[in-house]
């Protein structure tokens, strides 16, 4: 059984405060693939391993922990996003 929470986190970098999932805790059942992915119980949580601010981009495990050398400001200017807005692609949203 997997327990997925909610919890409210500011950006390290762009200091916008957001709402993100995060896994509590789940099951580990089974071996891990031949190509080293986890059992499919804790594979099938992979969407909620990481936070990315919906404002900049910024991705970590936590964004409230700034990756050392880390550039400031926006993570997406000069990415080539054409226009579209970070959150506008969110599987599952």
């Amino acid at each position: 059984m997997t327990i997925v929470q909610s919890v409210s986190a500011q950006c390290s970098v762009c200091a916008t405060s957001s709402v993100f999932r995060f896994m509590a805790s789940t099951s580990t059942f089974g071996s891990y693939d031949l190509d080293l992915r986890a059992p499919p119980l804790k594979r099938h949580t992979m969407g909620v391993w990481l936070q990315d601010c919906p404002e900049c981009g910024y991705t970590n495990y936590s964004v409230e922990d700034l990756i050392p050398g880390a550039p400031p400001g926006s993570f997406l200017q000069g990415v080539g996003t054409c226009g579209i807005k970070y959150d506008s692609y969110r599987p599952g949203a």
